[in-house]
């Protein structure tokens, strides 16, 4: 029985959870090798496709918002009074 079978028959309710532990433990390929975070990033191929997506999710802007209830209504505003907002906003690589 392979890993997410075994999840799924353990009804993992985290997905986090099952992604941690798939990267810490491996799996075993079917050259018998076993394959985790570590073995895989040192192949070039797997190292350049982690790259790629990193690169690509590092040029989405991101936002940080607060839910506020105003009248009744619930609103979902930008956090401009939190402490991280400058950080994450105008300044993230300073």
């Amino acid at each position: 029985m392979g890993f997410l079978s075994r999840a799924v028959a353990e009804r993992k309710s985290d997905p986090l959870a099952v992604w941690q532990e798939i990267l810490r433990r491996g799996t075993q390929s079917k050259s018998g090798n076993t394959v985790n975070l570590s073995s895989a990033l040192k192949v070039s191929v797997a190292f350049s496709c982690v790259q790629k997506i990193a690169n690509g999710c590092s040029q989405v802007p991101f936002k940080l918002f607060q839910s506020v209830e105003t009248g009744g209504i619930a609103k979902t505003i930008p956090a401009r009074d939190h402490r991280l907002y400058d950080l994450l906003t105008v300044k993230p690589n300073n």
